[in-house]
Parts: structure tokens; sequence; C-alpha cells
């Protein structure tokens, strides 16, 4: 007697039984055990109105454009100021008080006093 051998549906046939068998011993797997879902511990607050600060610390040099240097005829602390922002300054115009002392100033293009040395000649 010979013996045949299985042929190709045979070996499919086997095949797709071990997959169904496999599908279920893992589906059994996964589904048993407890069945009570887990509790998940809730993370909970009191909210309260409040005000959000946030402090920055920077340096910077703060200036303003289109600034002139005035000299003062005098050290001392500010203590007002008399010019407006954008008006022209006429002619001994009052610009600003020093230490209360008023300080005048009158525009021009050229410094009214010139350092001098020896050998410098006028022109008139």
């Amino acid at each position: 007697m010979s013996r045949r051998r299985p042929g190709r549906r045979g070996w499919l046939a086997a095949a797709a039984a071990v997959l169904v068998v496999a599908a279920g011993a893992s589906a059994w797997a996964v589904t048993r055990g407890d069945d009570t879902p887990t509790a998940q511990s809730l993370a909970t607050a009191t909210a309260r109105r409040a005000t959000l600060t946030q402090t920055v610390d920077a340096s910077f040099a703060l200036a303003k454009d289109g600034t002139s240097t005035l000299a003062s005829p005098a050290a001392g602390t500010v203590t007002s100021v008399a010019i407006t922002q954008g008006k022209a300054v006429k002619a001994l115009t009052k610009l600003a008080g020093v230490d209360g002392n008023p300080v005048y100033g009158i525009p021009s293009g050229y410094p009214l006093y010139r350092g001098l040395a020896e050998g410098d000649e006028a022109r008139t």
C-alpha cells in the first residue's frame, strides 16, 4: 500500500484550523478576568479668582528719537521743564529749572562760546 501525501487543500485546511484556534485563544485571553471597570483617580482643585503677575528682569537704555543734549551752566537737580514737545524754542525762552533757578536757551546752530588758544585771530 502506498501512502498518499496530503495535497494543497489539506495544508490550507490545517493552516485555517490553526488560525481559528489561535484567534479563539487570543480572544479568550484578552476578555477573561475582571469585568469591572478600573476607577481612575481624578485630579481636582478648587477654583479661585486671583491676579496673575510676572516679573521680568531686563536692562535697557531708554532714549527718545530726535533728542538733543542741553548743557546747563550749573550742576543740580532738574525741578521743572518749561518746553513743549514739537513746539519751536524761541530766543531767551525758559527751558527748564535747575534747583529752582530758571535756565534759558538761545536756539543756534553755532556755539555762543569758543575755546581760545594762543595765536587765534578774530574775524569781523
